[in-house]
């Protein structure tokens, strides 16, 4: 699944995953290719990014996840 991490005006992240945990505000959420269309409202923590070799880490604070498609959208607040 196709996932991107931003702010309002840059790119952090975007690339082909296999697996995406985010801090929803009632716990950890876990999203794998062809998950059903959902939102997250994100409280803070670390959002982990599986691929194929490696595993990315970013520390947030809030923000939001749209999932939609096959695609994670991440808009993190700056």
């Amino acid at each position: 699944m196709n996932v991107t991490i931003r702010t309002i005006d840059k790119v952090l992240f975007t690339d082909t995953a296999l697996e995406i945990n985010l801090p929803g505000l009632y716990g950890k959420v876990g999203i794998r290719p062809h998950h059903a269309s959902m939102s997250v409202v994100l409280s803070e923590g670390e959002i982990q990014v599986k691929l194929a070799n490696s595993t990315e880490t970013f520390t947030v604070q809030n923000g939001i996840a749209q999932v939609s498609n096959n695609t994670v959208e991440v808009l993190l607040a700056s």
